[in-house]
C-alpha cells in the first residue's frame, strides 16, 4: 500500500520525519509541564518540589534535542521537511512564551527599567529603582536590583520604555510582551541563520540551523520562559556577522554596495543592547589597519569606523548621556565584576579552598574574615591574569592576520569570523561572571558561520551542557562552570579529533565528514 502513495505522501511516512515529529510531542508534553508547574510562580513550591520536578525534565530535554538534532540531518532536503521544523519551533516558542518565570527574576528588573522612564519620568542610568519615591507600593515595580543602576545599553533602555508603553501599566500585559518580543526576535534570527545557511550549504543545512537555534531548550527556557534578554544582541551580531560571511553575490542586488555599512550598524546596536560585543570593534578595526597598509581602498574603514560607532552611540543613546556626569559608574563597575559560573570562579573558589587546606595543615587560623580578605585579593589578581592571557591571545590572532593582509587574500569573512571567536572567548573563559543565558548573544551569531566551523559545534556542546544549569548544579561556584563549560569544549575537541577525516600522504583530506 505504501508504495502507491504519491511521492509526497510517502515523505510523511519516512522513518526520520516520524522520530521528529514523536520528538517534538514529547518536547511539547515536557514544556506543559513547565506551564503547570510554574503556573502559580516558582515560590509556590519547596526548593527539594523543584528539584525532584527539574532534574528528569531537563535530562529529557537534553536527550530529545540531541535525538532530533541527530535525526534532523536524516529528513529529506524538502520544504516539507522545513515546514515540519518551523511548525515544531512554532508549537515549542509558544508554549514556552506561556511559562512564568521560574529561574530568574531579571525579566522584571527589564521592566522596572522601563517603568521608571514611562511612569516616573527618571533616567535610569543615574536614578534607581530605590530612589522612585513610593516605589514599594507600585504594582509595575518589583525588589529586583533597585539600588544598581541600568546595566544595559541605551538600546535596551530604549526597548524596555516601548514594551511599558506597550502594556500600558498592566505588569502581566507588559511581561507578556517582553517575551513575545524575544520570542519574535528568536524567530527572525533563525529564520535569518536558515536562509544565510541556505546560501552556503543548501537546505539540508537550512533544516540542522532552524532545529539548532528554533528548537533549543536552552533558548526557549531562558530567552522565551524567564524573558532574558540576550537575544537582542544576539539576532543583531547574528546579522553583522551573517551579511559579512556570505560572498557579496549571495546578497540581495540591493544590500550588496551597503554591506560594510550595514554590518557594522548592526555590530554597534547590538554593542547598545549589552556593551559585551563592543570588544569585536577593536579587533576588527586592527585587521582594518593591516589591510589598509597594502590596500588603498580599506583606509576608509579605518576612518568610518570609529566614526560609525560614536555616531550610532550618540543617536541611540540620546537622551541619556546628557546626564553623563551624573553616572553612578560605581554601581555599573561592581555588578560587572561578580564572579559565578566563569574560569575565573573556578580558579577564585578553588583558590580558597585550598588556602584553606594550607591552613588547616600548618595549624594557622582560618575564619570568616580570612575568607573575604582571600576572595578581594585572589579576585583582583586572577582577573588580571585572565586579561593578560587574553592580550596575549588577541595578538596571536592579529599576528596571523598580517601574513594575509600582505598578502592581499584576508576576506572578510576571515577577518570578522576571528573577531567574533575573541568574543566568544572573552565572554564565555575571560568574563569574571558566566550565566548559561550568556550563550543567547553567541548562538544565533555562529549558527551564520560555515557549517564546519568549529564554534558551532564547541557552542552548541557546551550549550546543551549548561541546561543543567536550571538545576542546584548551576549554583556550585566550582562544578558548575567544569561541568558546565569546561568538560563540554573538552569532550567536544575529543570528539572532533575522533571523527576528523584521515588524510593522505599528500596531506589531503579523504572521506571529509561533517561531525
Amino acid at each position: 500500500m505504501l508504495q502507491q502513495l504519491p511521492p509526497t505522501k510517502q515523505e510523511t511516512l519516512l522513518p526520520p520525519t516520524r522520530t521528529l515529529l514523536a520528538v517534538a510531542c514529547l518536547m511539547a508534553a515536557l514544556y506543559t509541564g513547565f506551564v503547570i508547574m510554574y503556573a502559580n510562580g516558582a515560590h509556590a513550591h519547596s526548593r527539594l518540589s523543584r528539584e525532584l520536578f527539574l532534574w528528569p525534565n531537563i535530562l529529557s530535554l537534553m536527550v530529545l534535542y540531541m535525538w532530533g538534532y541527530r535525526t534532523v540531518g536524516q529528513l529529506p532536503p524538502t520544504k516539507q521537511s522545513l515546514w515540519i521544523v518551523l511548525g515544531g519551533m512554532g508549537l515549542l516558542g509558544i508554549l514556552c512564551w506561556c511559562v512564568q518565570p521560574f529561574h530568574s527574576t531579571d525579566v522584571f528588573g527589564y521592566i522596572n527599567r522601563g517603568w521608571q522612564q514611562v511612569g516616573y519620568g527618571t533616567n535610569p542610568y543615574t536614578t534607581t529603582i530605590g530612589q522612585l519615591p513610593g516605589w514599594q507600593t507600585d504594582p509595575m515595580l518589583t525588589n529586583h536590583w533597585v539600588n544598581n543602576p541600568c546595566p544595559y545599553g541605551f538600546g535596551f533602555a530604549h526597548v524596555a520604555r516601548w514594551l511599558c508603553q506597550l502594556g500600558s501599566g498592566d505588569k502581566l500585559a507588559t511581561l507578556g510582551w517582553v517575551k513575545a518580543s524575544h520570542l519574535l526576535l528568536l524567530w527572525l534570527a533563525t529564520g535569518w541563520a536558515g536562509w544565510v545557511q541556505a546560501k552556503h550549504h543548501g537546505i539540508k543545512a537550512t533544516l540542522t540551523t532552524v532545529y539548532t537555534l528554533g528548537w533549543h531548550p536552552l533558548l526557549l527556557l531562558h530567552h522565551i520562559a524567564n524573558g532574558h534578554n540576550d537575544l537582542w544582541l544576539g539576532a543583531l551580531l547574528a546579522v553583522a556577522l551573517g551579511v559579512m560571511t556570505l560572498p557579496k553575490t549571495a546578497l540581495p542586488a540591493l544590500l550588496r554596495p551597503l554591506r560594510w555599512g550595514v554590518a557594522m550598524a548592526a555590530l554597534v546596536a547590538s554593542a547598545l543592547m549589552k556593551i559585551a560585543s563592543i570588544v569585536i570593534v577593536p579587533v576588527l578595526w586592527i585587521g582594518w589597519c593591516a589591510q589598509a597598509v597594502f590596500e588603498q581602498h580599506h583606509r576608509k574603514k579605518v576612518v568610518l569606523a570609529p566614526i560609525i560607532t560614536v555616531v550610532i552611540g550618540l543617536l541611540i543613546g540620546w537622551p541619556y548621556w546628557l546626564e553623563l556626569a551624573d553616572f553612578n559608574q560605581t554601581g555599573l563597575t561592581t555588578n560587572a565584576l561578580v564572579s559565578h559560573g566563569s574560569v575565573h570562579s573556578v580558579l577564585l573558589y578553588g583558590s580558597k579552598e585550598v588556602a584553606k587546606l594550607l591552613a588547616k595543615w600548618f595549624n594557622q587560623p582560618w575564619g570568616s574574615q580570612h575568607t573575604v580578605d582571600w576572595l578581594l585579593a585572589a579576585s583582583g589578581w586572577l582577573r588580571y591574569g585572565l586579561l593578560a592571557l587574553f592580550g596575549a591571545g588577541c595578538t596571536w590572532a592579529a599576528l596571523q592576520l598580517w601574513p594575509q593582509a600582505k598578502e592581499k587574500s584576508l576576506q572578510a569573512s576571515t577577518l570578522w569570523g576571528t573577531a567574533f571567536a575573541v568574543f566568544v572567548v572573552a565572554l564565555c573563559l575571560v568574563n569574571p561572571k558566566f550565566y548559561p543565558w550568556y550563550l543567547g548573544m553567541v548562538l544565533p551569531a555562529a549558527m551564520v558561520l560555515p557549517n564546519k566551523h568549529p564554534l558551532r559545534g564547541a557552542l552548541l556542546w557546551v550549550s546543551i551542557a549548561q541546561l543543567l544549569g536550571f538545576t542546584v548544579l548551576g549554583q556550585a561556584r566550582i562544578a558548575d562552570a567544569l561541568t558546565m563549560t569546561v568538560l563540554p569544549i573538552v569532550l567536544w575537541w575529543w570528539f572532533t579529533q575522533q571523527h576528523s577525516p584521515p588524510t593522505d600522504k599528500n596531506n589531503c583530506q579523504i572521506n571529509a565528514t561533517n561531525p
